[in-house]
């Protein structure tokens, strides 16, 4: 008697497609060396800034509403699904703590680079969430 070999259903082939989709998207979403945002000074255009740490994991425009702000376009590393979902939501809330930001005003000129804020990098830090009560 032969033992035929187990075909892969198509349950199996799709979990191994969405594994592999999440892998790649996580793996994107990584923010370069802390270091390679030393070589980042104001003034530098949007180009040469993609060139130092490579493409960024999201861009947000300035709302239109709120032209009184110095920035146009910001430029976020390091996201991750949350941070990504809270952008698209709330797009006129400060960027996440954990982040990497690079700030560019209306001529694609860099204004400002802000490194992640670990203090803030806790479960209160979801614009959403009631401020937390410390503990009697």
């Amino acid at each position: 008697m032969r033992h035929r070999p187990k075909q892969p259903n198509r349950i199996t082939g799709l979990a191994r497609t969405t594994i592999l989709t999440v892998m790649v998207a996580l793996g994107s979403c990584r923010a370069p060396e802390p270091a390679s945002f030393a070589g980042i000074t104001l003034g530098m255009s949007q180009e040469e800034v993609i060139v130092v740490l490579g493409p960024p994991s999201s861009q947000l425009r300035r709302p239109e509403d709120d032209a009184d702000q110095e920035w146009h376009e910001r430029w976020h590393w390091g996201d991750t699904l949350g941070t990504l979902a809270t952008n698209v939501a709330m797009p006129d809330q400060p960027p996440p703590a954990r982040l990497w930001t690079v700030w560019f005003d209306d001529s694609g000129k860099v204004l400002s680079v802000e490194s992640p804020r670990p203090q803030l990098q806790d479960a209160t830090d979801t614009p959403w969430l009631p401020p937390a009560l410390a503990p009697r």
